[in-house]
């Protein structure tokens, strides 16, 4: 149930995670594996944008992988010639996978930083040279960015959201006993940081988003004070112009109370000329 809901979550957008993955935890009956859950960290851009590759373009990683397979046989058989032509071949996918990383990023509304893209390459090459984090890649859940030093095992500490097995034994396994409780002690310690480290991961990374969400809110409100000032410039200028409009009609009034009282003065003048002239008829 774990590595499934580790799964789900590292395939929602980034900045959905943290919401969701709180929102799962509540709803799982089963304490310890709730707790689990709630512990998943939140990727970084770099494991996020790997693990979308992973989910939306997995004939590109898998193609990726398996020249990783290729690679590590010869280079085993210390076959330079058959290194060499799989190194140009290893060149041409890192160009393909990058320029989908950037058109995928695009698709789901993310920028690719120069950073970001110099570690997706990192990755890449690391799950060629180790089939362990070839293995941490093909699982979706990547944490952060791997990275390779020639063809040693690659650090896969922290690595991985959820279950994770290697398909090799780790180096270290058998330099442990199984009575060293020492070994047990700094096991847990090394637990105990490690989570501490995850859950101050989600908080920057919450901080962030809080972050990015308030610069958009004051862009927004930027751009409303802007509307709001340029509609009281408007007010203004037609409460000047109902001004201008309302001295227009009384000076019209006043003519238009001249012109009656000079209409009922003519009336006056025009009835006495009648009355005049009928008299004279007489």
């Amino acid at each position: 149930m774990l590595a499934e809901t580790a799964s789900h979550l590292y395939g929602l957008p980034l900045e959905a995670f943290t919401a969701e993955r709180n929102a799962r935890a509540k709803d799982i009956a089963d304490k310890e594996v709730a707790g689990q859950v709630r512990k998943l960290p939140k990727p970084s851009m770099a494991g996020w944008l790997i693990n979308m590759l992973t989910l939306h373009r997995r004939p590109a990683v898998d193609e990726a992988l398996a020249l990783g397979v290729e690679l590590r046989a010869a280079q085993e058989h210390l076959d330079q010639a058959r290194m060499k032509e799989l190194g140009q071949q290893r060149q041409r996918l890192l160009a393909t996978l990058g320029q989908d990383s950037l058109d995928l990023a695009k698709e789901l509304g993310h920028g690719v930083s120069a950073s970001v893209a110099a570690e997706l390459e990192q990755t890449f090459r690391a799950a060629m040279t180790d089939p362990d984090a070839a293995a941490a890649v093909a699982t979706g859940r990547l944490l952060r960015a791997l990275t390779a030093s020639g063809w040693d095992a690659v650090d896969l500490a922290g690595a991985v959201g959820g279950p994770f097995d290697r398909p090799t034994s780790s180096p270290t396994s058998g330099s442990q006993k199984s009575g060293d409780d020492g070994g047990a002690e700094v096991e847990g310690a090394r637990n105990d940081l490690e989570d501490a480290e995850r859950t101050l991961a989600d908080a920057d990374d919450d901080a962030e988003d809080a972050g990015r969400r308030i610069t958009k809110l004051q862009d927004r409100r930027r751009g409303l004070s802007s509307e709001i000032e340029e509609l009281q410039r408007r007010l203004t200028d037609l409460s000047t112009d109902l001004r201008s409009l309302d001295g227009q009609i009384d000076d019209a009034e006043r003519v238009q109370s001249g012109a009656v009282r000079a209409a009922r003065d003519a009336q006056r003048t025009v009835d006495q000329a009648k009355r005049q002239l009928e008299r004279l008829l007489r």
